[in-house]
């Protein structure tokens, strides 16, 4: 009977590694486990995504540690925060942040960083997930200087729906034709 219950224990040791390697590979972003050391944190396991995002082998990304990919302006808050997960100062966090890819490119992500503790309670690794949010970064870029254009140009500016009503219109709009956004937003041009 003991070796009926050892068999049975095994093979559910077995299926929840398999779960969780399935999970961890098939994830839709890149995951990791590091160290927990905050000056030292060598990746441990990376799933295929995180190597894509990165521009790495897993080999490659298994030899380096988390502050390697990590701009040097940008590595002693990533050092203070990893400190911080590892004295138990945070359950969790999560920043946007850059990282520097194989081929020197300059990503933005979205990364969140859980301890996992060991039996005794106390932190032995963290488990990073990361999104690269690099065109959501550059669209919003994009966005702020067309806003600051449309709002200091010295052309008028005018913008209309597919019926022809006006949406918005900005500041050299006013000063050109004396009319307000207020009198015109809504109305047709005509």
């Amino acid at each position: 009977q003991d070796i009926t219950a050892l068999k049975r224990a095994e093979a559910e040791a077995r299926q929840s590694e398999e779960w969780f390697r399935a999970a961890f590979e098939q994830a839709g972003g890149g995951m990791g486990l590091r160290g927990i050391d905050p000056r030292n944190p060598r990746w441990l396991r990376v799933n295929q995504k995180l190597c894509d995002i990165l521009g790495y082998t897993r080999e490659e990304l298994l030899q380096l540690k988390s502050v390697d990919i990590t701009p040097p302006e940008e590595r002693d808050v990533a050092i203070d925060y990893n400190e911080k997960l590892r004295s138990g100062e945070l359950t969790t966090f999560s920043r946007e942040k850059r990282y520097m890819r194989k081929d020197g490119r300059v990503i933005w992500a979205n990364i969140t960083l859980t301890p996992v503790s060991g039996p005794d309670g106390r932190p032995t690794h963290l488990i990073s997930v990361i999104q690269d949010i690099t065109a959501r970064v550059e669209a919003e870029k994009q966005f702020r200087l067309s806003a600051a254009v449309f709002e200091t140009t010295q052309d008028g500016i005018m913008v209309t729906d597919a019926s022809n009503c006006i949406l918005l219109v900005n500041p050299a709009f006013t000063r050109i034709t004396g009319r307000t956004p207020d009198e015109v937003i809504g109305k047709s041009p005509s």
